[in-house]
């Protein structure tokens, strides 16, 4: 019963984060308050649903600010508009699954292999490939990449010593991982900062980018020393420049994609006054979509979208099941 009742609350979610979306725009009294009245049902119940770690944690953070609440002198029933200030993330993430299957759709992740299989002799000359590919990958998919880039290097690697491949797997993709979240537009401590310094996340971009690409290249000089003496084991290089060519290509077009959003992402702050995290969650959807139609893969990302989400919820699944048909129907004709 509990698993059931579980797997239904994305009706709660969806219609509390529709309202506050909406009322970002609209900006009602009323609606507010309805946003903030549904938003303590929803705070109750995820609590109950959640596992015990969060549950720990959550009590932490409730007794904290429960505290801080009281000894600010604000009158009790002003507590529910308290709990909308985290809306805008809640929506943020919500969101991320549409850029993911867009960048799924599009088969970047056939490129790692391509690339990991390029003028490669030693672990030294396959290092620098792995954590370029893995946080190009990383900037779209988030935390999905690391799993992702660690299972395409454990299938290159697997003639390798498991010590060996272990370490090499454990410092490419991690670090790779830390390297671009600190600058990436999908990370979410980056919006946090920007909304709360109220710089504009252009002016920290270059310093972020300088901070990376500082510690990203004293790490390929250090691991490249460090796996120098370790010969790649793989299964040969066939039609390495042509190879080369075209998956240097599809992750110049990658990076492309990337400003665009950007671009986007800015214009749509500064036109409707919105902060960086608001901004990036509006504009994910019509991007991806953007991105889906001049792929031609505009019925596989909503496919795809519709799999990834019914796989884990089966309630969700039923609710997109018509969806679903008239999407194969449609991709058929």
């Amino acid at each position: 019963m509990k698993q059931g009742w579980s797997e239904r609350l994305f009706i709660l979610y969806s219609v509390v984060l529709s309202l506050y979306l909406g009322n970002v725009f609209l900006d009602i009294t009323y609606l507010e308050w309805t946003v903030a009245i549904l938003a303590v049902p929803m705070l109750l119940l995820s609590f109950f649903y959640a596992t015990r770690l969060f549950q720990v944690l959550g009590s932490i953070f409730l007794t904290a600010g429960s505290l801080m609440f009281l000894s600010a002198g604000i009158p009790f029933h002003y507590f529910p508009l308290y709990l909308i200030s985290n809306m805008n993330l809640l929506a943020f993430l919500s969101m991320l699954p549409w850029i993911n299957s867009a960048a799924y759709i599009g088969r970047y992740e056939k490129n790692i292999k391509g690339l990991m299989k390029v003028n490669v002799s030693h672990l030294s000359d396959l290092y620098p490939k792995s954590v370029f590919t893995s946080g190009t990958l990383m900037t779209f998919l988030n935390l999905s990449a690391v799993n992702l880039s660690q299972g395409i290097l454990k299938d290159s690697l697997k003639r390798m010593e498991k010590r060996i491949r272990d370490r090499f797997i454990a410092r490419s993709t991690i670090r790779a991982y830390a390297l671009t979240m600190i600058w990436s537009p999908m990370e979410i401590i980056v919006g946090i900062v920007v909304d709360a310094t109220g710089i504009s996340y252009l002016s920290y971009l270059p310093w972020l980018l300088l901070i990376s690409f500082t510690v990203l290249i004293i790490d390929l000089q250090l691991e490249k020393r460090s796996f120098r003496s370790i010969p790649y084991k793989g299964d040969g290089l066939a039609d390495r420049y042509q190879a080369k060519k075209d998956i240097y290509l599809k992750m110049l077009k990658l990076m492309m994609i990337l400003g665009l959003f950007l671009a986007a992402v800015m214009i749509t702050s500064q036109w409707f006054q919105l902060s960086f995290i608001l901004a990036v969650t509006l504009v994910i959807f019509p991007f991806s979509l953007v991105w889906a139609f001049f792929m031609k893969k505009v019925f596989l990302f909503f496919k795809n979208w519709i799999q990834n989400l019914a796989a884990e919820n089966k309630p969700l699944a039923e609710f997109c099941c018509p969806f679903y048909f008239f999407i194969l129907f449609f991709e058929e004709s």
